[in-house]
């Protein structure tokens, strides 16, 4: 990335640092985890979360999709295979509208976020962190498309209104697990 837009990005999580924080969330009460990951590899906005539900996620042709509604409007991604294991085991028992995260709203999912970012160590400080973590990750890939980047995050309004090419989003996803497994040492089925 260039120094011109390196300064223009938001306050991030390091990648040095994504191990850390996966074994603090571990150790911490039960959506912890979960939080960093769709945080961290979906790049989920703290605003998001509290609005998933069981019937946000489905399963097609083995690919986990998230739909997310944002406040910049509807989306669905497919995820990579680190969330689609972390929604498997939080919609475990839920159906239909069950939220993924009762009684969490807004606030709480940064004060989360942050609690969780000071206790790891992180340079970090914001809840935004874990969602800039991974658009300065995928920003930073050559050979991705910088809009599939911005589809994907749901960023600056740009959606997959049928001008994307067929699969654009697993190619996202595919990216994210290289780098999952490149700062994580994350390992898969």
């Amino acid at each position: 990335m260039t120094k011109k837009h390196s300064s223009l990005m938001p306050e991030a999580v390091e990648p040095d640092e994504v191990a850390t924080l996966l074994a603090e969330a571990r150790e911490e009460s039960d959506p912890a985890e979960f939080v960093v990951r769709l945080g961290l590899f979906a790049g989920l906005r703290p605003s998001e979360y509290p609005d998933l539900t069981a019937s946000s996620i489905t399963v097609d042709d083995g690919c986990h999709r998230l739909t997310i509604n944002g406040a910049k409007g509807p989306r669905t991604v497919v995820v990579a295979a680190t969330v689609a294991e972390a929604l498997e085991a939080a919609r475990s028992g839920l159906s239909g509208d069950d939220p993924l995260f009762p009684g969490y709203g807004t606030e709480r999912i940064q004060a989360d976020i942050s609690d969780l970012l000071a206790d790891a160590g992180a340079t970090a400080t914001s809840s935004f962190a874990l969602r800039s973590y991974l658009l300065k990750r995928l920003a930073d890939l050559e050979d991705l498309p910088k809009h599939y980047v911005l589809a994907y995050l749901g960023a600056l309004g740009v959606t997959d209104d049928g001008q994307l090419p067929l699969g654009w989003d697993v190619e996202v996803a595919t990216c994210i697990d290289r780098i999952v497994t490149e700062d994580a040492g994350l390992l898969h089925r």
